[in-house]
């Protein structure tokens, strides 16, 4: 809201809109392929649990990678003392606009981590955690010497 009215600044909405923008529209073909390597191996985790987290923790910093890389192509500018292109299709940040455009990535790296980490953890931690699913039920019915499931 305060981008659409009147209280921030137009000028620095516009050029962080735009510099999300730039990196979401060219960005695309780098980060994109890594969506669907990311949720085969999701999905092959249940059949090849090494494998499957193998795939998908390939995917997961492939595009941690480029949202990376995207900060720190915006940021550059910002932070380098030669000065650049006036006629460039980014526009050169500030410090607190930089750090406006970089939360939504900061955001989804931290979510990219806690994946990671729920995905190599064991699934007895898993299933503590996030409730008993049908796995801690089986593992609940093995240890009592109920083997049907």
């Amino acid at each position: 809201m305060a981008v659409l009215n009147e209280h921030a600044n137009p000028s620095s909405a516009l050029d962080v809109a735009a510099n999300w923008m730039l990196v979401m529209i060219f960005g695309t073909m780098f980060y994109l392929p890594a969506i669907p390597v990311t949720v085969l191996g999701v999905l092959a985790v249940t059949e090849l649990p090494r494998l499957g987290r193998v795939v998908a923790t390939a995917g997961l910093l492939w595009i941690s990678a480029v949202w990376s890389f995207a900060i720190a192509g915006v940021g550059r500018p910002t932070f380098d003392p030669q000065p650049y292109d006036d006629v460039s299709w980014a526009a050169t940040l500030t410090v607190p606009e930089l750090l406006v455009f970089a939360v939504p990535y900061v955001g989804m790296l931290v979510l990219n981590v806690v994946t990671l980490c729920v995905l190599w953890r064991p699934s007895s931690w898993r299933c503590e955690t996030f409730g008993h699913g049908v796995a801690a039920d089986a593992e609940v019915r093995s240890t009592s010497g109920d083997h049907t499931l």
